[in-house]
Order: structure tokens, then C-alpha cells, then sequence
């Protein structure tokens, strides 16, 4: 970037809309090509696990197929070893009786970008394995190499 001109630069899509600059928009990007951070817009809430009467409430707020997507993204982001300094994303969907995920690990120079993608039964179980098993293509790809370069990358000089 020079004197601010950018040769590329992505943005929300829904924020250029809302602010008016939808003719701005050149190019729509594919959720299961491009996806967001783990769990992006899926809101938690916890309570203590003996509060049963706080969990009689909050019962009918939990959503099956938010958890169930949740799960898998979740156990991937695990077993990458991953966290918000790492350039990865997974979109878990869940539809029926089947759970899909979709995966990505990239480099932040755009140099290299790492897909993977699954599909199981939608259950708890099933979508940690799930979760698990994708990590696992990724880091057969190199996924693992990548996250250690970009860590490595951020580190100060004094600790590397």
C-alpha cells in the first residue's frame, strides 16, 4: 500500500449495504471458500451446571443445530491448536440429519490457503469427531506449519 491506494481489500458485504455502497461491491465470497472465524455470531450463554433453575430458562434458547456447528468448529480449533492470532476459519452447518464443516487455514500474506472439509452425522459425538478428523486433513496439508509461521511471525525479537 502506497499513500492509502490498496490493490485489493475485502469487507462485509451487510456493512457496505447498510451504509449505502452496495455498488461497490464487485465480488460476493462463498462462505464454504472463505469462512469466518470459529463460532463468529453464535452467542454463548453459560450458568452454573447444578443451577437448575437458571437451565429451565435458558432450555429453550439453546439451538440444536448452533451447538451441533458450534461443536465442530470448536473441537477443530482445538486440535489445531488454534486461537484469534491465527489466520484460520471454519463454518460448521447443520441441516437434518447431517452436520458439514468447512475449513481453512491461511497464510497472511495470502501466499498459501488450506481447505478441508467433512460431513457426519449431527450429534454431539459425532461432530467432535468431526471437528477432529478435519483438523487432521489440514494438518496433513501443512496447516500446522503455517500456524507455527504466523505465531512465529508476531513473536517479539527477544523471545524467538
Amino acid at each position: 500500500m502506497k499513500n492509502g491506494e490498496y490493490d485489493a481489500i475485502v469487507l462485509a458485504a451487510a456493512g457496505l449495504k447498510r451504509l449505502g455502497l452496495e455498488g461497490h461491491i464487485t465480488e460476493l465470497l462463498a462462505s464454504d471458500q472463505f469462512p469466518s472465524a470459529v463460532s463468529q455470531g453464535v452467542i454463548g450463554v453459560c450458568c452454573r451446571a447444578n443451577d437448575t433453575e437458571t437451565l429451565k430458562w435458558l432450555k429453550p434458547l439453546d439451538d440444536r443445530g448452533a451447538r451441533l456447528a458450534t461443536t465442530a468448529e470448536r473441537a477443530l480449533l482445538r486440535r489445531l491448536e488454534g486461537g484469534c492470532q491465527v489466520p484460520l476459519g471454519a463454518l460448521g452447518i447443520s441441516s437434518g440429519d447431517t452436520l458439514q464443516l468447512y475449513a481453512g487455514v491461511a497464510a497472511l500474506d495470502g501466499s498459501e490457503w488450506l481447505t478441508a472439509r467433512g460431513e457426519a452425522k449431527a450429534t454431539l459425538e459425532e461432530a467432535v469427531a468431526l471437528g477432529q478428523r478435519v483438523a487432521e486433513e489440514l494438518k496433513a496439508k501443512g496447516a500446522t506449519r503455517l500456524i507455527a509461521e504466523e505465531r512465529d511471525s508476531r513473536r517479539p525479537a527477544e523471545e524467538s
